[in-house]
């Protein structure tokens, strides 16, 4: 089982963006995406965004390996205020690419705008 986290705490543009997420991942040879989550310690208020980020993540993974892989989300820590939607699915994403050492930057935030920039 690999581990991994990412958090994101910036200031972009005069707006505040937060969150940490910590993903547990297994690798499985049958191209399957299981997604679990530690129910105690994800607001399911944001399981769309995550799942979004993990199956967008998927979905570019599979191009290159021959892989599928299971996920338990085991903690999500977001502020009020500082973090939203896009914040989760942009820290979701970068987790597992950081993860699997994935060559594709498939989401970036302009650091001038903060606007979020995703690939195809």
């Amino acid at each position: 089982m690999m581990h991994q986290s990412f958090k994101i705490r910036q200031r972009i543009n005069g707006y505040n963006y937060y969150a940490l997420i910590e993903l547990e991942v297994d690798e499985n040879f049958d191209k399957e995406l299981i997604i679990e989550y530690d129910d105690s310690r994800v607001d399911p208020k944001w399981k769309s965004s995550i799942d979004f980020g993990i199956k967008y993540f998927h979905f570019h993974y599979l191009e290159n390996e021959n892989k599928g892989f299971a996920v338990l989300v085991r903690n999500l820590h977001t502020m009020i205020g500082d973090s939203t939607p896009s914040i989760v699915f942009y820290i979701t994403v970068k987790c597992l690419t950081e993860l699997f050492s994935f060559k594709k930057d498939l989401v970036k935030i302009n650091q001038e705008t903060g606007e979020f920039i995703f690939f195809r």
